[in-house]
């Protein structure tokens, strides 16, 4: 006699990953796998992601390194 069983799984939708470079920084550090920026980086890519937000309307973005080491 063969049984089958049947298992529901059920998936959370959190919020979506990765939609700014801060975003995916700060991931990678929760989930153990470190980072490319310091936290001093990351505050001033936060910064940037909000000018750009700001002045072009861009929800999502990747802002590169060397716009980072630009901010003051």
């Amino acid at each position: 006699m063969i049984q089958e069983a049947v298992v529901d799984i059920i998936i959370k939708k959190s919020q979506q990953r990765g939609e700014t470079r801060s975003r995916v920084e700060k991931e990678l550090r929760k989930e153990g796998w470190g980072s490319s920026l310091t936290d001093e980086q990351i505050d001033k890519c936060e910064y940037a992601e909000r000018v750009i937000k700001e002045h072009f309307g861009a929800d999502k973005s990747f802002v590169e390194s060397r716009i980072i080491d630009k901010v003051k």
